[in-house]
């Protein structure tokens, strides 16, 4: 199958993305695991061709990758991203989440935030959900992230209390 019926997704975060060259960069700002090659194309004012070329350079380049409509990095079903995901802790929690959102950058987004910090109030674990949300582009997709993560939140805190 051709990476023009495929949707690009991430595997970096804007963050990570240090390319200089601003049309690539509104390229990899746009891809959002959602738009196919079509929507890219038409929402990056590029002809189907430039689109084309830089984004495979963007893959080239590790940034994105190609995926099936509806794939998912773990196993490949397209599962209700508004369904909170099967998790323990609040670390296991935020990980897979974010990874719905984000891709597999998720992990060493988590991983970085485990060695740095610990969270033992609501408050401070409210506010985490808040900083990582910014890494999700897509607006309805960091309400679906922070309202799964409140959900957990609150529903761990009465358990516990």
């Amino acid at each position: 199958m051709s990476s023009e019926t495929k949707v690009p997704v991430k595997k970096i975060s804007l963050k990570e993305f240090s390319e200089k060259d601003l049309k690539l960069r509104r390229l990899f700002i746009l891809v959002d695991g959602q738009k196919d090659f079509d929507e890219l194309a038409e929402s990056s004012h590029f002809s189907r061709e430039e689109c084309m070329e830089r984004l495979k350079l963007l893959k080239q380049k590790g940034c994105i990758d190609f995926e099936e409509p509806g794939e998912k990095e773990t196993d490949g079903s397209s599962e209700d991203l508004e369904a909170p995901v099967e998790c323990e802790g609040f670390f296991d929690c935020l990980q897979k989440e974010l990874a719905r959102q984000i891709g597999p950058v998720a992990n060493a987004i988590i991983r970085e935030l485990k060695e740095k910090y610990t969270f033992s109030t609501k408050e401070d674990m409210l506010k985490t959900v808040e900083r990582v949300a910014e890494e999700i582009e897509a607006k309805k997709n960091r309400e679906i992230f922070i309202n799964n993560m409140k959900e957990k939140i609150f529903n761990s805190m009465k358990e516990e209390g």
